[in-house]
């Protein structure tokens, strides 16, 4: 007889994702989970960064969730750089996300030659090219046990939310079917129908 136990997801010390803008408790609290080395991801991210941008702090959270697709094996180091940058500079993980997005070929494609410290490098440049954080706390952190379990624990996050594929997006605790297909004009009638249906001005 085989006894068998599934794993739970380790209980977070504090509330998952990145913080954004807004409130946790907001009237509309959008949830995004990204990969940073998703073309779809990277398509979407200027699409509704600026659709949010118009709306206020006090009416909407957003939330970023980094969620690594097990196929793009050098995912996961980005996302072991982003603990790396939450803990040192919080503010430039959204900046240090913006650019991986902007450069994310060169870290399938032209890097599948590369070896796993050699991309840990690259990602290590490009945040000290493009971030301002210092390339040596980068390298630091990817011998930081605290970061690369953080990262796992995202990762294991999601799953438990029911996430398998990248960008999924939730609105209120609540998955938003074809979100990943929606231009400026859907996410800004989305959002202000929301907030007018609750009362709340932008």
């Amino acid at each position: 007889m085989v006894c068998m136990r599934a794993q739970s997801p380790p209980i977070p010390s504090s509330p998952p994702g990145y913080l954004f803008m807004g409130a946790r408790d907001s009237q509309l609290v959008l949830e995004v989970f990204y990969d940073n080395l998703c073309y779809g991801s990277a398509m979407n991210w200027p699409v509704f960064s600026q659709a949010i941008s118009k709306f206020s702090n006090r009416s909407l959270g957003v939330i970023i969730h980094i969620f690594p697709l097990p196929y793009h094996r050098n995912s996961f180091l980005a996302a072991w750089a982003g603990e790396t940058i939450l803990k040192a500079s919080p503010s430039k993980f959204p900046v240090f996300m913006s650019y991986i997005f902007q450069y994310y070929k060169e870290f399938i494609s032209q890097s599948v030659n590369l070896t796993e410290l050699e991309v840990m490098d690259k990602y290590a440049a490009y945040a000290e090219k493009y971030v301002e954080i210092d390339y040596d706390i980068i390298m630091e952190g990817y011998q930081n046990l605290y970061n690369n379990l953080n990262a796992r624990y995202a990762w294991k996050y999601a799953c438990s939310r029911g996430v398998s594929g990248t960008p999924t997006f939730f609105a209120n605790g609540v998955v938003v079917p074809n979100a990943s297909e929606f231009s400026y004009y859907n996410w800004s009638n989305f959002i202000q129908k929301f907030i007018q249906a609750s009362g709340n001005m932008i």
